[in-house]
């Protein structure tokens, strides 16, 4: 299953003036936050553990990760069999929500979400939502 791709943003009203990495930071964001808390599928754990690595010690970004290791694709190969029932719920229903929420105010009020800064700061703001998002789902599917 296909949750995201970084080419379904930068196509149509996408902002001409943006490199098209701009349009990984939201997927990538996520991505790191499977990664950091090791629920990165086999297939990645067989084939990119050095980027693993490098993204855990915060050498690349999720969204390098994201472009170079996964063609630009968030798929359930990605992921462990463990975290894909709250992906399945949290990414489609609430993600986009809790990303501009957390990280909306770092740009103006009128401005697109994908000038949102693909940054460790940013990161750490977005990944202490995902946390409560995934414990009160944790609670309520344990």
């Amino acid at each position: 299953m296909k949750y995201d791709d970084a080419s379904w943003h930068y196509g149509g009203n996408y902002p001409k003036n943006l490199p098209k990495k701009n349009a990984s930071t939201h997927i990538g964001m996520f991505l790191t936050w499977i990664i950091e808390n090791n629920f990165v599928g086999e297939f990645h754990i067989n084939e990119s553990s050095k980027e693993i690595e490098l993204l855990k010690k915060r050498k690349i970004s999720g969204s390098d990760f994201l472009i170079n290791q996964c063609d630009e694709k968030f798929t359930d190969e990605d992921l462990n069999e463990y975290i894909t029932p709250f992906v399945n719920q949290y990414y489609e229903d609430e993600y986009f929500e809790d990303y501009y929420l957390s990280l909306g105010n770092t740009i103006g009020e009128n401005d697109d979400i994908y000038l949102i800064k693909d940054s460790w700061k940013n990161y750490e703001t977005l990944k202490s939502t995902i946390d409560k998002k995934f414990n009160i789902w944790k609670q309520k599917n344990n």
